[in-house]
């Protein structure tokens, strides 16, 4: 398994059980914000071209990542923000790597 492979296996993982806290109100917009400034707040994935919608509680990822394994943590990452109930994840590997 290459490096980087593994780094982004850590930080999936590390996604899991921690995600930075950010202000919270009921509107689809802060929520949406929310979940874009956590995944910006993830190295691996602050250069990705992640777009962020959400509605009732549902959030959508869509856009570009440079591999499978980011397009999970950008998911894992939107689960743990407070209000998120679902994630729908449209994302795809630009490079088809996994």
């Amino acid at each position: 398994m290459s490096f980087k492979k593994m780094a982004l296996s850590a930080a999936v993982l590390s996604a899991m059980f921690t995600v930075p806290a950010f202000a919270q109100t009921g509107s689809d917009a802060v929520l949406a914000d929310n979940v874009r400034q956590a995944i910006e707040a993830r190295p691996a994935l602050a250069t990705n071209q992640i777009h962020v919608r959400a509605t009732g509680g549902t959030v959508y990822l869509s856009g570009s990542v440079d591999s499978t394994v980011e397009s999970v943590l950008a998911e894992a990452v939107a689960h743990k923000v407070d209000g998120v109930q679902q994630v729908v994840n449209s994302t795809s590997a630009s490079s088809g790597a996994n």
